[in-house]
């Protein structure tokens, strides 16, 4: 490091710090963040109060990188070139990230909770660690409540997370940022797939999609062409998970047990079906759960003056169901039905770049609303080219999946916010990881051919060296060629 800022006319001096010789007047004046981690030694549970950080300064300027888990030491080289270009005089990178949280679908509230006379809960914030993802590498992350959105005078990019109905304030200040010029990560998706058993169906799983209602199908996306498919998704590639089964029917209360499954509509985004693009850059496999694939007609596209590129797919073998009530059919979940067939490789993520249109029809979907008088709106932005990066599912960044270090959906929300806040050259060494490539679906007799090669190679292998040796022995031995004369 000392070396390149040198070759850079840079003027760095390293200074070790021992936090141990801190004491706790010195560490609070620093603002040194401390974290607690916990050893379980011989069955007892210690927990140890550490330090970890890198302080840099410059005049009077100073900044501190906290190090609180291993994950934070993945994008040293940048967090560091990031520090130095703030101390420079640079601006942080502001993101301004809307979330709502999960709530029961009218039918699910109305049975269990309002015939009983009693108010439906609402969710936990269930995105609360793919924020703090974000702030983790320096970028100054605005919560922004999408009932009532108030964006910041001014921000590098904004981060949308599973719309949920209403949602005309923020798509209101979504497509202004568009307009604008501005940079927009959604990533949503229409269902969330809930395991049930129920008496009447002698306790046989069903499956029954839960509504998320993004409602993005119906506003000012019809009218690019962008179209988010409300129909559940199969694909060949899954993702095991355990999942919480409701058992209704034993008893008057509700019971719930855990249950492991990997079935179609469990999606593994795969690695080898990613574009090479900068926003897919050094990602190992995602698991999209209950995605769903996006659609658009290239032509409106470009009489808009819209370009579109596809970041991701589903495998060749995926189907779909057009889903308006009850449970999935379980046929449904072996494969395709047999007059429909496979669809083909579908996009679950594309990058949308142009100058975005300004709505003409009314971004909401009250009619009393839409049909009231016309009232006096805020200026438009002046339009510029902008930037849409569309993700087909939400899943993968809620608190349970975003821990989940086989397929790091953080690393995906990093490197599509990096690609659209930072210039190329930056975004690439923001985006610098290591990752395990994935594979696309392998037919059954390629597997069985491989397990047979694995497990029956070196058999084959032993055997021909034996059979060599032996050979060899036989030729040296001296009845080898012995002529018997009559």
């Amino acid at each position: 490091l000392l070396d390149a800022c040198a070759r850079a006319g840079l003027a760095l001096e390293l200074a070790h710090k021992d936090a141990d010789a801190l004491s706790a007047e010195e560490l609070a004046a620093r603002a040194l963040p401390t974290h607690v981690g916990a050893l379980l030694d011989d069955g007892v549970t210690r927990a140890t109060r550490y330090v970890c950080a890198l302080e840099l300064a410059r005049g009077d300027q100073r900044l501190v990188l906290d190090f609180a888990d291993a994950r934070a030491f993945e994008r040293l080289e940048f967090r560091l070139v990031d520090a130095l270009r703030r101390l420079g005089g640079a601006p942080p990178t502001r993101v301004a990230f809307a979330s709502d949280v999960p709530r029961l679908s009218a039918a699910e509230a109305y049975e269990q909770y309002q015939q009983k006379s009693l108010f439906a809960p609402r969710g936990t914030d269930v995105y609360a660690l793919a924020r703090a993802a974000l702030a983790a590498q320096g970028l100054e992350v605005v919560h922004v409540n999408p009932r009532a959105p108030v964006l910041p005078a001014a921000f590098d990019v904004l981060v949308w997370l599973q719309p949920r109905r209403a949602i005309d304030a923020m798509l209101a200040a979504t497509v202004r940022t568009l307009v604008g010029g501005g940079k927009v990560v959604l990533a949503a998706q229409h269902f969330q797939l809930k395991p049930q058993q129920f008496r009447g169906r002698d306790f046989a799983l069903g499956y029954w999609p839960e509504p998320q209602s993004p409602d993005l199908e119906n506003l000012y996306f019809p009218e690019l062409s962008l179209e988010p498919v409300r129909e559940i998704l199969f694909d060949r590639l899954t993702v095991p998970i355990t999942t919480t089964a409701e058992l209704t029917g034993r008893g008057a209360g509700r019971v719930f047990e855990r249950q492991s499954a990997a079935l179609p509509f469990q999606i593994r985004l795969s690695a080898a079906h990613f574009a090479p693009h900068a926003a897919m850059r050094g990602l190992s496999d995602q698991a999209f759960l209950w995605a769903n694939r996006l659609n658009w007609d290239e032509a409106r596209l470009a009489e808009l003056g819209l370009k579109a590129t596809v970041l991701a797919t589903t495998s060749e073998q995926c189907w779909s169901y057009a889903w308006s009530g009850g449970w999935v059919p379980d046929e449904l979940l072996a494969g395709p039905a047999a007059s429909a067939g496979y669809l083909g490789r579908q996009p679950l993520a594309a990058l949308f770049e142009g100058t975005f249109p300004r709505p003409t029809k009314p971004l909401t979907l009250n009619p009393s609303v839409a049909e009231a008088p016309s009232v006096e709106e805020a200026p438009w932005p002046t339009s510029a080219p902008g930037k849409l990066l569309w993700l087909g599912c939400s899943q993968f960044l809620t608190n349970e999946r975003l821990i989940d270090d086989e397929f790091r959906g953080d690393q995906l929300l990093w490197n599509a916010v990096a690609t659209l806040a930072f210039e190329p050259e930056l975004a690439e060494l923001a985006t610098r990881t290591r990752a395990r490539p994935g594979f696309g679906v392998v037919e059954r007799s390629e597997t069985l051919a491989w397990r047979a090669g694995v497990v029956g190679g070196p058999v084959v292998v032993l055997v021909g060296v034996a059979l060599l040796v032996a050979a060899w022995r036989a030729r040296r031995s001296p009845r080898f060629g012995r002529v018997v004369a009559a």
